[in-house]
């Protein structure tokens, strides 16, 4: 049976959330455009694939986002705590 990064079982009507993060922006007039760079790479590879001219508009940006040193990515609320619970390390600025 398919099951997301976490093991959740998926279906057909399920929303789901592609972690990624903006790697450029291009704005040209009223056409913004993202590039953007998977979090998570294709199981059995390690480079992680990147996407180009996906509209501003077709995204919604997420409270949070913290990166720390140890890679993790939090996400959420902008109340989560400064550090990795995972791995016990402080945000990067």
């Amino acid at each position: 049976m398919p099951h997301d990064a976490n093991g959740k079982l998926l279906r057909p009507g399920d929303l789901v959330d592609i972690p990624c993060t903006v790697i450029a922006v291009h704005q040209d007039g009223d056409a913004c455009n993202l590039d953007l760079e998977l979090d998570y790479p294709m199981p059995c590879r390690t480079e992680r694939d990147r996407y180009c001219a996906i509209n501003t508009r077709q995204v919604v940006r997420r409270a949070g986002g913290k990166i720390y040193p140890c890679g993790c990515r939090a996400s959420g609320s902008d109340e989560l705590p400064d550090y990795c619970s995972e791995h016990s390390v402080p945000a990067q600025a």
